[in-house]
Order: structure tokens, then sequence, then C-alpha cells
């Protein structure tokens, strides 16, 4: 359908002049009901159903079904698993040795000298730096070890059996454990504080520190 300017204008009934417009049937170049049914059929066929897919152009690889066994494949899986090993958690003190220096006159556990020396057996430097210290008792039965450190470093460890009480706080009980891995290490519970308790697992004993817990 299309439309065409005639060369004049026509009056309308109340007097004024309008521009006419003919209307006039010209056929299209296609047919328009053709193209419809033509995409109609691209995805249906004349019945409504979706037309056969030709495959013959396209090329896929073989397909070869290979049987598997589930449950010996699970099996043989679970043979190689190794669960994963933990690293030993240890709870511990620790207590900071200044330089040696002379004991108090009346010093609970009967030392002439307390502090860190070089020249120092294990023994002796047990006896100087077990007490006095102001730990809770209920830390200390937690603990399995006391970790002894002069300048950031670990030169003692003892093992803790029991302890006394004094006037000043309490000593342990217990022995220098002199072969132990951490000795010659940096101190594992580092604070700026001079006691310190906390928990150490086996990575520690090879590098880096574990997170102290605060003195309460």
């Amino acid at each position: 359908m299309t439309g065409i300017f005639p060369a004049g204008t026509v009056p309308s009934s109340d007097g004024r002049w309008k521009l006419g417009f003919d209307i006039l049937d010209t056929p299209l170049q296609d047919d328009i009901e053709r193209r419809v049914q033509f995409c109609e059929q691209q995805r249906f066929s004349a019945t409504g159903e979706l037309p056969p897919v030709n495959l013959a152009g396209r090329h896929y690889p073989a397909f070869s079904h290979l049987p598997r066994d589930r449950e010996r494949g699970s099996l043989s899986e679970l043979q190689g698993f190794r669960p994963k090993q933990l690293p030993p958690r240890i709870t511990a003190l620790r207590v900071r040795l200044d330089e040696s220096s002379p004991a108090d006159s009346h010093d609970p556990l009967g030392r002439t000298h307390v502090g860190y020396s070089p020249d120092l057996t294990p023994q002796e430097l047990w006896e100087r730096g077990r007490g006095v210290w102001k730990f809770r008792a209920d830390h200390v039965a937690a603990s399995t070890i006391v970790l002894m450190v002069h300048d950031k470093t670990v030169v003692l460890v003892g093992s803790i059996t029991g302890l006394t009480l004094h006037r000043g706080g309490l000593a342990i009980l217990g022995e220098p454990l002199t072969d132990h891995p951490l000795i010659g290490k940096p101190d594992p519970l580092h604070t700026p504080n001079p006691l310190a308790y906390g928990v150490i697992n086996g990575e520690v004993e090879r590098s880096g520190r574990e997170q102290p817990r605060p003195l309460t």
C-alpha cells in the first residue's frame, strides 16, 4: 500500500482548501506470507515438531566407553590416603632472666645469686631461674615445660612436676631438659613482659613463634 500527493488541492466541506493524498495499492517486490512461513519452518516442521537435524556435515571423534569399577577405584584412592598429622601442642611457661646478680639476703630458695651467666651448668641455671615468680598456680599446673630466656634466646628448658608457694610468689619444681630442641632457638612466646604463658606447637621447634596468651 503506497500513497502519492496529487498536483493540486481539493476543497473541503467547510470551505477550506486541503492538500489531497491519494492511496494506491502497489504490489511489493517480495511475498510477505512466504517469508513468514519460511521463518516458522526454521524452527518447526509442518506437523509442529522440531525438524530432524542433519549431522552429515559435522565431524565428531569416535566415543569409546571404558567400564570402571567405581567401588574398586574408591578403595584404591583410600588406600593411598594419609591423614594430616597435626603438630603436637605443648603448654609452656616462659621466664626472662636478667644478668647474674646477688640474690636477696632472705632468698626463699637459699640462693646467693640469681639470673643468667654463660658459665653456669644446666642445674645451676635451673636453680637460679625456677623462682620466685608471680605465676598463677593453675597456669603452672596446666603447663608441662618452662622456658628460661635470656636476650630473646632460650637458654634452658625444664620440666614441671609441681610448685612451692612463697611470700613473693611461687617456685617451679622439675628438672632441666638439656637436650630439648628449643634450646638456642628464639623465644617462641616473646612478649615485653618477663613472664608468659602459652601453647607451643611442633613447628615452632624448627622456626617461627607461637602466639602467647596474656597472663591474667
